[in-house]
């Protein structure tokens, strides 16, 4: 099963199409990335309000 695998993916990099699904997930994977940075940086200063806000009341 893993040989087959393998077989595949070695024709599938082969062909000029792969190349350009390769450029795409590598688009893709940066996106998230950035997306995971962002969502994290935003949480942590949301915590923040909540507790400035929690320490007013």
């Amino acid at each position: 099963m893993i040989n087959k695998l393998f077989r595949h993916l070695r024709v599938l990099l082969r062909r000029q199409d792969a190349n350009s699904a390769t450029e795409y997930a590598v688009m893709l994977s940066l996106i998230v990335l950035a997306s995971f940075g962002a969502i994290v940086a935003l949480g942590q200063k949301i915590v923040a309000i909540f507790q400035t806000f929690d320490l007013a009341i």
